[in-house]
């Protein structure tokens, strides 16, 4: 990405949630932020950065109807809803509206997505939409997925009527751990354990491929489908593979980690970076091109870290970034094979922490129409041309100068590829090199005129006061 864009810094620190979280999220316009878990739900407007009032949703530790494992925004344009879509522990769905009059959320539904079975009711363990953003006249699909094998997508409308489009029971060797819409409408699964991920069709559940040679094991899975990529925490560290055909592309190798099943993966600046939550505290941050790291957020705590990415509408040109972890030194596992643990974390309050960089890249027009910091709506921005002014002023500078000296030119180059061009370092460079020049102009004569019988030299005066240099301070024998 050019140019280099500034590193991510921490901007807010949200309190609230009263035991240890399981899932984050931003709004579409990054007007709220969630968090869900075993303390119940938690929403903070960020423009107050204070929580709103939401549903009663009770505490209570042994009760999975009240322990909240994953969640997703839609934004109706043409109505201006925000609708928050949760599930819990017990293979429910929960759909709230927020209520711009009296500054709260109201439950407008709540859904089994199991199957119903009774009290065998599972964890919903994915929940993804087919778009944020809901066009006027449009509906969004949900899909969801339960730790019992079964995938279901859902339509909801604008008055918020939720219709069932198809359950589909997964093979019993597929655990889906995350399900994701495609670009398409279809619907990726991709198994916690095994190696299989496969995609079904988003109107009827058909199968339309399945492949069992992906990683061993995807306890978190993030898609670039324009890419033709796909992120898993396999374990030891995270890798990327192939969409189309699960070749493996990378790995990602960063701190060691404590538990092998508590990180999370995200992609991230239009799939520029691949953001890496850990158990431990730092959130690493690396690039997707050459698989080194870029940066690391870092909270110094033993904290296990749920991520997610988005932009916010308060500030249409920065890249936002949060992460949720116990404020205590207790670890968090998201296994179910480690419930000590989970069971450990449930009295601990939690923190959500935003982190904000400034987004000054080059960026496509289908990217930028809607922002305010384009240049003459051609699909660049403003900084962005300042970066390409500066590039071509150097270039014609240090020809203008290659005309008059060449030694002026030589330092000119020098120091514009050595030194990052930093508003005072470029004015250093400037000061420094149009002071050589001018000492090469009124200190120096140019050029000497040596002339012959048969031939007039023109010779520069540079070579010949650096040869006279040479030859006085070698050492005679």
């Amino acid at each position: 990405m050019w140019p280099l864009k500034s590193s991510y810094q921490r901007l807010i620190t949200l309190s609230g949630p009263q035991s240890g979280i399981r899932s984050v999220s931003f709004s579409p316009d990054g007007l709220f932020v969630s968090a869900v878990g075993y303390g119940g739900v938690t929403i903070w407007d960020l423009r107050s950065r204070s929580t709103v009032l939401t549903p009663n949703a009770p505490y209570e530790r042994n009760n999975p109807r009240h322990a909240y494992s994953t969640s997703a925004w839609i934004y109706f344009e043409g109505t201006h809803k925000h609708v928050f879509v949760f599930g819990n522990m017990a293979g429910e769905m929960f759909l709230w509206l927020w209520d711009s009059v009296h500054k709260t959320f109201l439950e407008k539904g709540r859904q089994t997505v199991d199957r119903g079975q009774g009290n065998q009711n599972q964890e919903v363990m994915s929940i993804d939409v087919s778009a944020a953003k809901v066009a006027p006249g449009h509906q969004v699909n949900i899909v969801t997925s339960t730790s019992n094998g079964v995938v279901a997508v859902w339509s909801l409308t604008a008055n918020l009527e939720l219709k069932n489009a198809f359950l589909a029971d997964m093979p019993d060797d597929i655990l889906p751990r995350t399900v994701k819409f495609s670009n398409g409408g279809q619907v990726f699964v991709f198994s916690r354990d095994g190696g299989s991920f496969l995609q079904l069709d988003g109107e009827t559940g058909n199968l339309m491929w399945a492949n069992k040679e992906g990683p061993k094991a995807m306890l978190s899975v993030s898609v670039d489908e324009k890419q033709d990529l796909f992120a898993a925490w396999i374990g030891p560290n995270a890798a990327m593979f192939k969409l189309s055909n699960s070749e493996f592309v990378r790995e990602f190798k960063g701190d060691e980690m404590l538990f092998p099943n508590a990180k999370e993966v995200a992609f991230a600046e239009e799939g520029s970076l691949l953001v890496v939550g850990s158990d431990h505290g730092p959130v690493q941050i690396f690039s997707v091109l050459s698989g080194q790291r870029a940066s690391t957020p870092h909270v110094p705590s033993y904290r296990r870290v749920a991520i997610r990415f988005g932009r916010s509408q308060l500030s249409v040109h920065d890249h936002w970034l949060m992460r949720a972890n116990p404020s205590d030194r207790r670890f968090l596992s998201r296994s179910v094979t480690s419930l000590p643990l989970l069971h450990q974390a449930r009295n601990r309050p939690a923190d959500v922490l935003i982190y904000k960089k400034n987004c000054t890249a080059l960026r496509s027009l289908s990217q930028t129409k809607d922002d305010a910091n384009l240049a003459f709506r051609i699909g660049v921005t403003w900084n962005a041309l300042h970066w390409i002014g500066f590039g071509y002023s150097s270039v014609w500078l240090a020809l203008y100068f290659a005309l008059f000296s060449y030694w002026t030119a030589f330092t000119l180059g020098v120091e514009s590829l050595s030194i990052s061009p930093r508003p005072w370092l470029r004015g250093f460079i400037y000061i420094s090199a149009l002071s050589r020049f001018s000492d090469l102009q009124y200190n120096m004569p140019r050029t000497s005129t040596i002339t012959t019988t048969s031939t007039e030299y023109h010779t520069d005066f540079l070579i010949e006061y650096l040869t006279d240099f040479l030859t006085s301070t070698t050492p005679t024998s």
